[in-house]
């Protein structure tokens, strides 16, 4: 009889740390303000506030799965909202849409395989607000059925680094009037798909860089710095890759004629030191054209613009340097 019960009694301990371990290993956790203040509660026909009132900061990590009907992260002003889903099979599903920083500042992280999808996005919505999403790491993925605007009316970012991806029907970067939004898609395997169109600065002042192997493409129209201004450009240098629907491998020119707007591309001039238009480039070496008529490749029938002029290792020193120096100010 005693050995039975000391038998039941490691079982049940052993069933408790079960628990214990498998608790630790799911987690949804959180710090400061959000609403409902439970974020386990959440369903998808809720809300969902990351820092509403006040500051607050919520992450999703190794493999648990949180809902809403809608997001918001830095709603109200002069608030901040943090936002992590890290890991594989650790998801945030949104019902429709997504605000990051509503009136506030808000940050969203996607990373080492999490996701996040949403029917529609916006970042820095309203002005004087901020917003950056950052999606790192291959498997890591941010889908968006309808599409995102990087730059509302306030000020923009969204990074995609080291093999992330990005899933969008359309884009806007700089939507609107006095906004600014920057974008980066840095690294190889590094994707921004858009099924639709793209438009970069369509009223504010937008750019896109797309280096180090990253890729964007464009399944219908690409308009850049739409309402004019000259402040919304494409920089391209370091194997960065650009694809636009439509056979126009012939020539450069035919490429540009695809695109609506000022036709701002820009690679890395080292004899100027500078971003130069993409005219002045030379063919198969600073950059190539191909039409992709392989019908089993996700880009078939698209042209593809790959730069591969490179800066200086001076020059890569000067610019690291002064991103540095920009940092520390920002800091300050």
């Amino acid at each position: 009889m005693k050995r039975l019960s000391f038998a039941l009694l490691v079982f049940f301990a052993a069933f408790g740390l079960l628990g214990q371990l498998e608790t630790a290993r799911a987690a949804i956790t959180w710090t400061g303000n959000l609403d409902p203040a439970d974020p386990t509660t959440w369903t998808s026909s809720r809300y969902g506030y990351v820092g509403k009132t006040a500051d607050g900061s919520l992450t999703v990590d190794e493999g648990d799965e949180l809902q809403s009907l809608r997001g918001f992260i830095g709603f109200n002003s002069d608030v901040r909202g943090q936002m992590t889903v890290s890991g594989a099979r650790s998801t945030w599903t949104i019902t429709h849409h997504l605000h990051v920083g509503e009136l506030g500042n808000g940050t969203l992280t996607i990373c080492d395989g999490g996701s996040v999808t949403s029917v529609t996005n916006e970042t820095g919505v309203y002005p004087l607000s901020t917003g950056e999403v950052t999606v790192s790491g291959h498997d890591s993925i941010w889908n968006n059925s309808c599409g995102i605007i990087v730059g509302h009316a306030g000020k923009a970012t969204l990074t995609i680094t080291d093999g992330g991806t990005v899933l969008s029907g359309w884009g806007d970067i700089a939507f609107g009037a006095g906004s600014t939004g920057a974008t980066t898609v840095s690294g190889a395997g590094s994707t921004w798909a858009n099924s639709q169109n793209l438009v970069i600065g369509y009223s504010g002042s937008g750019t896109l860089a797309i280096t180090n192997g990253g890729l964007v493409s464009v399944g219908r129209t690409l308009a850049i710095d739409d309402k004019g201004g000259d402040d919304s450009f494409i920089n391209m240098t370091n194997g960065g890759a650009l694809a636009l629907a439509g056979d126009a491998d012939d020539s450069l020119a035919d490429f540009l004629n695809l695109i609506d707007g000022s036709n701002a591309i820009r690679y890395w001039d080292d004899v100027l030191g500078n971003w130069a238009d993409i005219m002045g480039a030379t063919p198969g070496t600073d950059y190539t054209l191909a039409h992709i008529d392989d019908s089993g490749s996700e880009l078939y029938g698209y042209t593809l613009l790959t730069v591969w002029a490179i800066p200086e290792p001076g020059t890569i020193l000067m610019l690291l340097v002064g991103a540095a120096m920009l940092l520390v100010r920002r800091g300050r």
